[in-house]
Protein backbone atom coordinates (compact mmCIF):
# COMPACT_ATOMS: atom_id res chain seq x y z
CA UNK A 1 0.00 0.00 0.00
CA UNK A 2 1.15 3.76 -1.06
CA UNK A 3 1.64 5.61 1.97
CA UNK A 4 0.93 8.43 -0.40
CA UNK A 5 -2.21 11.10 0.58
CA UNK A 6 -5.46 9.62 -0.86
CA UNK A 7 -6.54 11.45 -3.65
CA UNK A 8 -10.53 12.98 -3.98
CA UNK A 9 -12.61 11.73 -6.65
CA UNK A 10 -14.46 14.56 -8.65
CA UNK A 11 -14.90 13.63 -12.44
CA UNK A 12 -16.73 10.18 -12.76
CA UNK A 13 -18.36 8.44 -15.83
CA UNK A 14 -22.15 8.74 -16.05
CA UNK A 15 -24.95 7.16 -18.02
CA UNK A 16 -27.10 10.34 -19.03
CA UNK A 17 -30.17 10.97 -21.32
CA UNK A 18 -27.33 12.66 -23.11
CA UNK A 19 -25.57 9.25 -23.24
CA UNK A 20 -21.99 8.56 -21.24
CA UNK A 21 -20.93 11.44 -19.69
CA UNK A 22 -18.07 12.80 -18.05
CA UNK A 23 -18.86 15.20 -15.27
CA UNK A 24 -17.61 16.55 -12.01
CA UNK A 25 -19.61 15.52 -9.06
CA UNK A 26 -19.06 17.97 -7.27
CA UNK A 27 -20.20 20.73 -9.96
CA UNK A 28 -22.96 21.42 -8.03
CA UNK A 29 -24.21 24.58 -5.43
CA UNK A 30 -27.85 25.09 -3.33
CA UNK A 31 -28.84 28.68 -3.72
CA UNK A 32 -32.36 30.08 -3.25
CA UNK A 33 -33.67 26.73 -3.15
CA UNK A 34 -32.57 25.61 -6.06
CA UNK A 35 -29.61 23.17 -7.27
CA UNK A 36 -27.12 25.21 -10.00
CA UNK A 37 -24.45 23.09 -12.07
CA UNK A 38 -24.70 20.39 -14.62
CA UNK A 39 -23.27 17.74 -13.17
CA UNK A 40 -25.21 18.06 -10.09
CA UNK A 41 -28.37 18.18 -12.00
CA UNK A 42 -27.45 15.62 -14.48
CA UNK A 43 -26.79 13.21 -11.31
CA UNK A 44 -30.24 14.76 -9.53
CA UNK A 45 -32.27 14.34 -12.72
CA UNK A 46 -30.69 12.28 -15.65
CA UNK A 47 -29.94 15.35 -17.99
CA UNK A 48 -29.31 19.28 -17.96
CA UNK A 49 -30.68 21.78 -20.72
CA UNK A 50 -33.08 24.31 -19.00
CA UNK A 51 -35.03 24.59 -22.06
CA UNK A 52 -32.07 26.44 -23.95
CA UNK A 53 -30.54 23.47 -25.81
CA UNK A 54 -34.10 22.85 -27.28
CA UNK A 55 -34.89 26.76 -28.37
CA UNK A 56 -31.31 27.07 -29.88
CA UNK A 57 -31.94 23.49 -31.62
CA UNK A 58 -35.07 24.98 -33.38
CA UNK A 59 -33.36 27.85 -34.53
CA UNK A 60 -30.54 25.48 -35.98
CA UNK A 61 -33.19 23.31 -37.64
CA UNK A 62 -34.56 27.03 -38.81
CA UNK A 63 -30.99 28.08 -40.24
CA UNK A 64 -30.83 24.76 -41.91
CA UNK A 65 -34.33 25.04 -43.57
CA UNK A 66 -33.27 28.50 -44.83
CA UNK A 67 -29.65 28.23 -45.74
CA UNK A 68 -29.22 24.34 -46.65
CA UNK A 69 -26.79 21.83 -45.06
CA UNK A 70 -23.13 23.29 -43.70
CA UNK A 71 -24.58 24.96 -40.53
CA UNK A 72 -21.69 25.80 -38.08
CA UNK A 73 -22.81 26.15 -34.37
CA UNK A 74 -20.45 28.06 -32.01
CA UNK A 75 -20.59 26.32 -28.26
CA UNK A 76 -19.27 29.75 -26.15
CA UNK A 77 -18.55 28.07 -22.87
CA UNK A 78 -19.57 24.43 -23.59
CA UNK A 79 -18.51 23.77 -20.08
CA UNK A 80 -18.31 19.66 -20.41
CA UNK A 81 -20.50 19.63 -24.00
CA UNK A 82 -24.17 18.72 -22.81
CA UNK A 83 -25.57 21.03 -25.34
CA UNK A 84 -22.42 20.45 -27.87
CA UNK A 85 -23.00 16.36 -27.67
CA UNK A 86 -26.92 17.05 -28.22
CA UNK A 87 -26.42 19.28 -31.55
CA UNK A 88 -23.65 17.43 -32.96
CA UNK A 89 -26.15 14.26 -32.71
CA UNK A 90 -28.93 16.18 -34.00
CA UNK A 91 -26.80 17.52 -37.08
CA UNK A 92 -24.90 14.55 -38.17
CA UNK A 93 -24.53 14.64 -41.69
CA UNK A 94 -25.49 18.31 -42.42
CA UNK A 95 -23.77 20.65 -39.49
CA UNK A 96 -21.15 21.00 -37.53
CA UNK A 97 -20.62 22.32 -34.19
CA UNK A 98 -17.25 24.05 -32.46
CA UNK A 99 -16.97 24.20 -28.74
CA UNK A 100 -15.23 26.51 -26.64
CA UNK A 101 -14.32 26.43 -23.46
CA UNK A 102 -11.41 27.96 -21.57
CA UNK A 103 -11.26 25.43 -18.54
CA UNK A 104 -8.54 23.41 -18.67
CA UNK A 105 -9.71 20.65 -16.66
CA UNK A 106 -13.26 21.21 -17.68
CA UNK A 107 -11.89 21.36 -21.19
CA UNK A 108 -10.57 17.49 -20.79
CA UNK A 109 -14.44 16.22 -19.93
CA UNK A 110 -15.50 17.78 -23.10
CA UNK A 111 -13.29 16.38 -25.43
CA UNK A 112 -14.33 13.20 -23.63
CA UNK A 113 -17.82 13.34 -24.05
CA UNK A 114 -17.49 14.23 -27.25
CA UNK A 115 -15.73 11.33 -28.03
CA UNK A 116 -17.37 8.92 -26.32
CA UNK A 117 -20.62 9.99 -27.90
CA UNK A 118 -18.88 10.09 -31.69
CA UNK A 119 -19.33 13.57 -32.54
CA UNK A 120 -17.39 13.36 -35.43
CA UNK A 121 -18.51 17.00 -36.38
CA UNK A 122 -17.72 18.72 -33.46
CA UNK A 123 -14.51 19.78 -32.84
CA UNK A 124 -13.33 21.44 -29.27
CA UNK A 125 -10.94 24.10 -28.31
CA UNK A 126 -9.20 25.26 -25.15
CA UNK A 127 -9.70 28.98 -25.86
CA UNK A 128 -11.89 32.18 -24.56
CA UNK A 129 -14.19 33.98 -26.65
CA UNK A 130 -14.22 37.79 -26.69
CA UNK A 131 -14.80 41.21 -28.15
CA UNK A 132 -10.69 42.17 -28.05
CA UNK A 133 -7.96 39.64 -28.93
CA UNK A 134 -5.47 38.79 -26.18
CA UNK A 135 -4.39 37.04 -23.47
CA UNK A 136 -6.38 36.32 -19.76
CA UNK A 137 -5.67 34.16 -16.80
CA UNK A 138 -8.20 31.64 -16.37
CA UNK A 139 -9.07 31.00 -12.43
CA UNK A 140 -8.05 27.54 -11.12
CA UNK A 141 -11.04 26.30 -9.30
CA UNK A 142 -10.61 23.33 -6.66
CA UNK A 143 -12.67 20.79 -8.86
CA UNK A 144 -12.50 18.54 -5.36
CA UNK A 145 -15.08 21.06 -3.99
CA UNK A 146 -18.22 21.90 -4.35
CA UNK A 147 -19.15 24.72 -7.15
CA UNK A 148 -20.74 25.67 -9.58
CA UNK A 149 -17.85 25.19 -12.49
CA UNK A 150 -19.93 26.58 -15.16
CA UNK A 151 -20.70 29.61 -13.57
CA UNK A 152 -16.98 31.03 -13.83
CA UNK A 153 -17.02 34.33 -15.36
CA UNK A 154 -13.82 35.63 -17.43
CA UNK A 155 -13.16 39.23 -17.44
Amino acid sequence: MSSTQKQKIAFILAATDHGTMILNRLDVQYRDGGLYGVGGEILAFGAFDGGTGARIGQLIQARRKRCGDGVVVIDCGANIGVLTVEWAKMMQGWGSVIAIEAQERIFYALAGNVALNNCFNARVLNVAAGAEEGVIEVALPDYTMPANFGGLELR
